[in-house]
Order: C-alpha cells, then sequence, then structure tokens
C-alpha cells in the first residue's frame, strides 16, 4: 500500500492531512510548527481515532476507566509513538501505573521499532503494582510477551534469605561479599551461581528454566526466587537473563541512572539505550534520588568501629584512624559550639586533608597510599569474618571508599560538610559527608532514551526538570 503523507505536531502529538496543513503550518493545540511524515495507510484522522480506541479496549484490562485516565493513555501514547520525553501530572489514584502500560502496548501494535519498555520505581510496593497489572493485561488481552522483573540483588539471594548471619548486611558490604564468593575469595565459591553458568554462557539448565518463566509469566521476584532456588540457580543471575528476551522490564531508578548497573543489566542483555522507552515512577523525587546517588556519608561510630577490627585482627593501620577519629571529632566540636546539631556546616576536602597530614606526619601521596591499603586489608577484615561464621562485613573498607572519594572528586558539582547529630542517648556523634549538587550527573542520560516518561501526582513545573536534570 503506497504511503500516505501527513504532519505531526513534534510536541502535542497531533496528526494534520495535506489540506489541514496548507491552511496552517502551526499545530492548532499549541501553536508549534507541523513535522511532515508518512503513514501506511489511508486512514483518516477520525479513523486512525478510531483505531486508537479499539487498541485501548483490547489492551486495557478493566470495564471502566478512572477520572483523567484515558487523557493519561493518550498521553503515553502519543510520548513513546513519537519517541518524546513527557511529564505526567496526575492525581494519586488515577491508575498511571496500568495507563502508561496500556499505552506502550498500542504503540508496538502500531509499530515494531518502538523497542522495549523499562519501568523503574522506587518501592518494592510499586514494582509489584506493575507485575499484576502486566498479568491482568495478559489475561485480558491475550497478547504474547515476556517481562523481567528485578528485586535488588541481596533480596534475591538465597543465601541471604537462608543465613542470619547476612541479615543486618548493608547493600554494599553485600554486594562486595556476592563478588569475592563468585571469585571464590573464602576458599568456595557460590553454589547457585556456578550452576547458573557454564563458564561464562548460562548452563542448558539455566535456559531450560528461563524458558519455563518465559511461557507461565509474568511472574513476581518471589515466584521467581521461588523456582530458580529450588533449581538450585541464582534467582537474581536468572532475572538478569531472561531480561535478555523481555519486551518489558521492571527494576528501580538505578538501572538506569548508576552506569555500572545500567551495563550490568541492560548491557549484558544486548539493550541499547537508545532503544528503551523509560518510565519514571514517582518522578517528584527523581531529582534529589540522582544527586543522592553520588553522595556518601562517614561517620565518627563507623571509624570506631574500624579501630575494633584493626585490633581485633592485628592489622597495621599506620594509625591513620586514630589520627582520622581525632581530626572528626576536632571538627565536630568546632562546628558544635558555632551551629548545634543536625547542621551540614560546609568545608572544602583540605580541612580534613591537612589536619591528617599534620597528625601522621606523612604527604598527600604516602596518604593515597595508605588509604588504598586499608581497602585490601578491609577485604581480609570480610575473609576473617567469614571464616569464623560471622557477617561478612568490614567498617574499615567502609572508611577507605568514603575517603578515597573525598580526596578525589573535584569540581562545583559536589560540596562536603561536616555535621554534629545526637543519639537517642543524647550522645554527640560526627559525620562528615559529600553531597551532589547536580542531578544531571546521573540523570543526563534520560536524553539518550528512545522515550521517557516522568510521572507522579506532585510534579514541579516543567522547567524545574529541565534545568535540574539537565
Amino acid at each position: 500500500m503506497p504511503r500516505n503523507i501527513r504532519y505531526v505536531c513534534p510536541r502535542c502529538g497531533a496528526v494534520y492531512s495535506i489540506e489541514e496543513y496548507e491552511e496552517s503550518h502551526f499545530c492548532r493545540n499549541c501553536g508549534s510548527f507541523l513535522k511532515r511524515t508518512y503513514a501506511t495507510n489511508q486512514l483518516t484522522r477520525k479513523t486512525e481515532k478510531n483505531g486508537k480506541t479499539e487498541l485501548v479496549e483490547r489492551f486495557f484490562p478493566y470495564s471502566s476507566f478512572r477520572p483523567f485516565q484515558r487523557k493519561d493513555i493518550d498521553f503515553a501514547f502519543n510520548i513513546i509513538k513519537n519517541g518524546k520525553i513527557g511529564l505526567l501530572s496526575s492525581p494519586c489514584g488515577t491508575g498511571k501505573s496500568i495507563s502508561v502500560l496500556t499505552a506502550f502496548f498500542m504503540a508496538r501494535e502500531l509499530d515494531d521499532s518502538v523497542g522495549r519498555l523499562l519501568a523503574l520505581t522506587r518501592t518494592r510496593n510499586q514494582l509489584e503494582i506493575y507485575c499484576r497489572e502486566l498479568k491482568r493485561i495478559k489475561e485480558r488481552s491475550n497478547v504474547n510477551f515476556v517481562a523481567s522483573v528485578f528485586k535488588s540483588k541481596k533480596d534475591m539471594c538465597p543465601y541471604v534469605r537462608e543465613d542470619a548471619r547476612f541479615k543486618d548486611l548493608n547493600y554494599r558490604d553485600f554486594l562486595q561479599y556476592c563478588k569475592d564468593l563468585k571469585n571464590g575469595t573464602f576458599e568456595k565459591t557460590c553454589e547457585y551461581y556456578d550452576e547458573t553458568y557454564s563458564g561464562w554462557k548460562p548452563s542448558w539448565h539455566t535456559y531450560n528454566v528461563v524458558k519455563k518463566i518465559k511461557e507461565i509469566g509474568p511472574l513476581l521476584p518471589d515466584e521467581v526466587y521461588e523456582i530458580s532456588r529450588d533449581e538450585g540457580l541464582c534467582p537474581y543471575e536468572v532475572t538478569k537473563i531472561l531480561a535478555r528476551y523481555a519486551d518489558i522490564i521492571v527494576g528501580n531508578y538505578n538501572y538506569i541512572l548508576v552506569d555500572s548497573v545500567r551495563k550490568s543489566i541492560l548491557g549484558r542483555a544486548g539493550i541499547k539505550v537508545k532503544g528503551v522507552n523509560c518510565i519514571f515512577d514517582e518522578a517528584h523525587s527523581l531529582p534529589y534520588y540522582a544527586a543522592g546517588i553520588l553522595s556518601d556519608e562517614l561517620s565518627s561510630t563507623s571509624i570506631r568501629r574500624a579501630i575494633r577490627e584493626v585490633e581485633t585482627f592485628n592489622l597495621d593501620d599506620y594509625g591513620f584512624l586514630e589520627a582520622l577519629y581525632e581530626v572528626m571529632v576536632d571538627l565536630g566540636k568546632r562546628v558544635y559550639e558555632s551551629f548545634g546539631v543536625d547542621v551540614e556546616h560546609v568545608v572544602n576536602a583540605e580541612t580534613l586533608l591537612y589536619p591528617l597530614l599534620e597528625r601522621l606526619k606523612t604527604n598527600a601521596d604516602r596518604l593515597s597510599e595508605i588509604v588504598s591499603e586499608l581497602s585490601e586489608l578491609g577485604e581480609v577484615v570480610r575473609y576473617k569474618r567469614a571464616e569464623a561464621g560471622k557477617s561478612p562485613i568490614s567498617y574499615l573498607s567502609r572508611c577507605a571508599t568514603f575517603l578515597s572519594d573525598w580526596f578525589s572528586l573535584k569540581g562545583s558539582s559536589y560540596a562536603r560538610y561536616v555535621k554534629v547529630e545526637l543519639d537517642k542517648n543524647k550522645r554527640r556523634h560526627v559525620r562528615v559527608g559529600i553531597r551532589c549538587l547536580d542531578p544531571a550527573l546521573a540523570a543526563s542520560v534520560i536524553n539518550k532514551l528512545r522515550s521517557a516518561i516522568l510521572m507522579s501526582g506532585t510534579l514541579w513545573h516543567t522547567d524545574y526538570y529541565i534545568d535540574v536534570l539537565g
């Protein structure tokens, strides 16, 4: 069938015929200059609207719409179909999740090149909402698709769920333990990971389990966990392998905003960012979250615990931790006397560096070497704790990682601060922190996506997100 010329508004997605374009080259709705495109059918705008209604009826799994929901579907459909970035501000309870999912299936039905959908949430409850809505769409429309739904690696780890030692392990320490276990650092390897892969490729056993999940899905993460664990496989790795075949991936913000996570999930699945349509749920918090990814804090309590690790395992830290603790206490006293508690007093990197150099009687190059050596000693602590049947945490490693960032991060995008806080027993503790001031350092990747929808019931003005997220 010959292609038919039509004109589309690049801002709102309105479609016009040649005759309408000749009357005015500008959109009747928003005034934008119209862009010429080609249609592969002879539908008029009215027929096109009827076709869209049929698609909504096919993929929307409920018998009636909530207030504003039909408008939300139309908006999301135009954003995804035309490869734009849009802000969807709609009150809580209007069913935004099912609206954007419906819009994606509509757009994909009309154009196979639309690509994949990546739905990102902040909470576990939101993640499960998407999974349940996908189940309803499949039951209602009988459409074939594959969904890969992620919880965190720690939440999907059988060792964490079954071993009390890991109950209070923070996520950073867990990731390091997982890496060390896979590499055989603790004189044994992860039995679940080893069963999942044959060399660097998934085993045939894994492929068979993934095939089963594809056929019966979409499944909640806990359902994938039960199937994988019962088969002796790593549930998280199974979910990653499933992502290679997925039309829809559900996870948290880190899957796009954190470079290493993005490469691990999307890169290993062969998914290019420019082919991804992304939904950011509860996006009013996105700027704060993006900045938080690149921010960090270290407390005087953590340093005291690191000192105890050095003493317990008879390690040589060159007196570094004692000197660091004394410097932080001195800084805390001055901040407390001037500003009281819970006030982040801005300082520069040298505020911590120079007193440390003076107390240790060394130079900056040697200090950098010491911090690097402490990081390696932190891995010794993890090994010895794991060997003794204890939780594989290391405060020594935690201190080294933070200080490496404190001394190395440059530029006006970061601020450093000191603050004093009171615990429940009214005892004072000192914290030093690094605060990222530019969310765009993490969030600018949004501009590389095929399309993106930032949605919430409480979005601010459009210009704010353009300025802050880059």
